[in-house]
């Protein structure tokens, strides 16, 4: 008797300890239905979707702002900042801090600078080149950029899915590395 409840309890640990590991293992790769995968950030409302980009065509924006019929959809970050203002530092000094290592290189980076010498601002605040820079004249650029990404304040960073849904806006102020980054691994599954 002692023999067979032994041999059921190592049984049972056993089971246990393959359930506990093979929970952890789903845990780790974020399929666990406890995982949380809903945005930090800002959330917009859902009827709306990608900007109006074909209005880049229309615009000063260096290098021009592709229309989401001119390149494959995918998932999409824009941040929007003017760098003659303070916003614009703050900005450069996050995007700095925020290495693109661990980030879906599927995802499309790109910043809308606003005035100011883009070049120099992106070397300046170590701003990682595969954020890719467009470059709008003060005024105008400004302009398109409210129309464009309907955005009423510089600084603030924008995330679309593949399909053009916007998903999650981070304002100036609330700007957070750990939860950007892990909106971007949520935009990044989503696609998925």
């Amino acid at each position: 008797m002692r023999r067979t409840t032994r041999r059921v309890l190592v049984g049972l640990v056993g089971v246990y300890l393959l359930v506990v590991a093979l929970l952890g293992a789903l845990w780790a790769a974020g399929y666990g239905p406890w995982h949380d995968r809903s945005y930090h950030g800002s959330i917009p409302s859902t009827s709306l979707t990608f900007p109006a980009t074909e209005l880049a065509d229309r615009s000063d924006l260096v290098p021009r702002f592709p229309s989401r019929r001119q390149k494959s959809p995918r998932p999409l970050a824009i941040v929007v900042t003017c760098l003659d203002c303070r916003s614009g530092d703050i900005i450069g000094g996050f995007l700095g801090r925020m290495t693109v290592a661990g980030i879906d290189d599927r995802i499309d980076l790109r910043v809308i600078a606003i005035g100011g010498n883009a070049r120099a601002w992106q070397r300046e605040w170590k701003v990682p080149a595969r954020w890719i820079i467009h470059r709008a004249p003060a005024g105008s650029g400004s302009q398109l950029a409210a129309s464009l990404l309907r955005v009423g304040e510089s600084g603030q960073l924008q995330l679309y899915d593949a399909r053009g849904h916007w998903k999650s806006t981070w304002h100036l102020g609330q700007l957070d590395i750990t939860g950007v980054r892990h909106d971007l691994d949520v935009l990044a599954r989503e696609r998925s």
